[in-house]
């Protein structure tokens, strides 16, 4: 098991080596390797997978995000990397949890409030190659090269590991209809008599499946229908390879919180929905409605406003482009682009505590829809909604809200969605959308 940071020396060194293979799909790559601890694939990037723990960093403190990139950068500092491409220099995989707590519910309790992975190996997916980079034990050539054995006999066929079908044997939706009614109410109550304007109100649905989840064909068949989302799945720290599946949180987020790369950084407000039309006809008024309806733009400039007022603290420009529709296979979405040029070096990580959680998974103002999120909801939200992704040694990075989403644990897979929630929200309308919100993973388990 991968040691956490905090018990290693600053003197201590990590040494880092590298393979080049054929292509591999996301698919071949992880049936092939075991255990994986993260995947991450955006939409204009090659995937990357984290095999193993070379090391981990953790936290629970209110100040999570600067102790992980505190304790991140000791150990991307450590690591030897003079040799490596730039697309295979190391990275920390990992996430927060939504809220800012010392420990996790269940079914979350495998999971850490604040988690990363510098992993034994990490694989960078081409179409041209595979870059296969080893850190710390993961460098020995004899495990690099095991690992490039593994991978080629996945792509030939001769990988004796079988995938088990996905089949959900049953669902069972925690918030029936009149219990999501009542509590939607209840917010919109709190917004009558108090200074809240928006709350968001998740629920978490359960399925069954009748074998362990397949997380290659999963996130293989969540590329094929959202390619423009980032898919992601993130285990618990100490995940260590065997018969047991561990835990994994996994999906297909349309959500950027935040990019950074030098001194450019780009993120997006994304509030604001209506379901897919059954028809081409039906799907145009629905795109009709979502761009005339007085409620959801209100509630989309809700998220816009306060994320560009939020830059603005730290960057030397802000600019916000024009309102768009961004169109998935299950709904549409609102959307604003905004670009960030800086002034001075920033971490990423101080970008993803300034944001995080944006209006669109929490509300507006903060602390009101907070407070009524602790007391009006009953999903346990652990990681959902939260951000994840990875960072670098330079302070870049890529970090997603973790919407669309789903945790497997054993058999069970719990589904998580939520809707906005302002003054002129009709609640059965709010109802009926979480199964457009659902659909992304459910569709892929049954």
């Amino acid at each position: 098991m991968a040691k956490d940071v905090s018990e290693l020396q600053q003197a201590d060194r990590l040494d880092a080596a590298i393979r080049t293979t054929d292509p591999r799909t996301l698919r071949e790559a992880i049936t092939a390797l075991d255990p994986i601890t993260a995947v991450w694939a955006s939409p204009d990037a090659p995937p990357v997978l984290a095999v193993g723990q070379a090391e981990t960093v953790t936290g629970s403190e209110p100040d999570r995000f600067q102790a992980v990139k505190r304790r991140g950068d000791r150990v991307l500092e450590r690591v030897e990397t003079a040799h490596l491409p730039e697309r295979a220099q190391p990275r920390l995989f990992g996430g927060f949890s939504f809220f800012d707590q010392p420990t996790l519910e269940p079914p979350w309790t495998d999971f850490e409030p604040a988690a990363f992975v510098l992993p034994a190996i990490q694989v960078t997916l081409g179409r041209d190659q595979t870059l296969v980079s080893g850190f710390g034990d993961g460098a020995a050539p004899s495990r690099l090269d095991q690992v490039v054995q593994q991978l080629a006999h996945a792509r030939d066929g001769k990988q004796t590991t079988t995938e088990p079908r996905i089949s959900a044997t049953a669902t069972d939706l925690r918030a029936d209809r009149p219990d999501w009614i009542e509590r939607v109410r209840a917010i919109q109550d709190r917004i009558e008599t108090g200074p809240l304007q928006k709350a968001v109100l998740a629920a978490a649905l359960d399925v069954e499946l009748t074998d362990p989840l397949p997380l290659g064909a999963v996130l293989e068949a969540l590329t094929d229908r959202y390619p423009s989302c980032y898919r992601f799945s993130f285990t618990p720290p100490g995940t260590e390879a065997g018969e047991t599946p561990p835990a994994q949180f996994f999906g297909a987020t349309p959500e950027q919180l935040v990019g950074k790369r030098g001194r450019t950084v780009e993120t997006e407000a994304l509030a604001g929905t209506v379901e897919r039309g059954s028809t081409e006809a039906i799907d145009a008024a629905n795109v009709r409605r979502l761009t005339r309806d007085s409620t959801l733009a209100a509630e989309h400039e809700f998220v816009a406003s306060r994320i560009a007022e939020q830059l603005r603290a730290r960057a030397a420009t802000v600019a916000v482009d024009d309102r768009e529709v961004r169109s998935l296979a299950n709904v549409h979405h609102l959307r604003t682009p905004i670009h960030v040029t800086l002034d001075t070096d920033t971490h990423v990580l101080d970008f993803v505590a300034t944001l995080h959680p944006t209006p669109a998974v929490g509300g507006h103002p903060l602390e009101a829809a907070l407070e009524t999120i602790h007391d009006v909801e009953s999903t346990v939200r652990g990681w959902y909604a939260a951000p994840v992704g990875w960072f670098d040694a330079n302070g870049d990075g890529e970090f997603a809200v973790g919407i669309r989403s789903a945790l497997a644990r054993d058999r069970r897979v719990t589904l998580f969605a939520g809707n906005g929630i302002v003054a002129g929200s009709d609640p059965e309308t709010e109802y009926e959308e979480l199964a457009a919100k659902f659909r992304p993973i459910r569709e892929v388990l049954e």
